[in-house]
């Protein structure tokens, strides 16, 4: 994969898990939502940061074949991320409320851009404004497990969110959540295509303290910048 691809890639990854995982308080609208959306929705308003684990799956037709990779992120609010691959490569990709930036060591190669232009390049980025929110913004409808499949956790609730203002980046999203916690452990991102990209969260620790260093990123010596334009 072309490191400009990995670039887009990783920051529509980062952009959209954070929005769904975390995202800022907005004025609910009027329309139908399932019950148990409005109540994650309403508990991660009040959110202000997270962290644990994730194995991240993508699986498109431009692939070939599905692609599997895992690690540890945290998020702080409003938009501080951090997304530490582990397997099967290293790499960092950074949000630290500016700038975002993807490191790949092996590549020594970090490739930079500005946080407006990584938000307009994905419409599930308009949560990081506050625009939109899962219980106002999208058609909810429960899924039975033959529909769904295994959602991260026992007991753990699929519905699917679709966007009531269509979006070319991905036609619907599906959620598992954890109805006791109220933590989404599974999420599943289905473009037009059928391509999906689905994350599995665990250790989950909300509201840790986390300090804005974690959020800095100084390139290594000997690591070429290059400007993501």
């Amino acid at each position: 994969m072309r490191a400009r691809t990995r670039f887009l890639l990783a920051m529509l990854t980062i952009l959209t898990m954070v929005c769904c995982v975390l995202l800022p308080a907005a004025a609910p609208r009027a329309t139908e939502s399932d019950p148990l959306v409005s109540r994650l929705a309403a508990k991660l308003d009040k959110l202000g940061s997270l962290k644990g684990r994730f194995v991240q799956s993508l699986d498109s037709r431009s692939l070939g074949h599905p692609r599997r990779e895992e690690g540890r992120f945290c998020v702080k609010k409003p938009s501080f991320m951090r997304w530490d691959y582990e397997k099967p490569e290293e790499k960092l990709a950074l949000l630290d409320g500016k700038v975002s930036w993807l490191y790949i060591p092996a590549d020594r190669e970090a490739y930079r851009g500005m946080e407006a232009d990584a938000e307009r390049a994905s419409a599930p980025a308009l949560l990081l404004a506050g625009r939109v929110r899962l219980d106002a913004d999208f058609k909810s409808r429960r899924l039975s497990e033959k529909e769904s499949g295994p959602q991260g956790v026992d007991g753990a609730v699929a519905v699917e969110l679709v966007p009531l203002r269509p979006t070319e980046e991905f036609e619907r999203i599906v959620v598992g959540i954890d109805p006791d916690r109220l933590q989404i452990r599974m999420l599943t991102v289905i473009d037009s295509l059928g391509g999906r990209m689905i994350f599995e969260f665990s250790d989950l620790e909300e509201n840790p303290e986390l300090a804005e260093s974690l959020f800095h990123f100084e390139a290594p010596a000997g690591v070429k910048i290059i400007e993501n334009q």
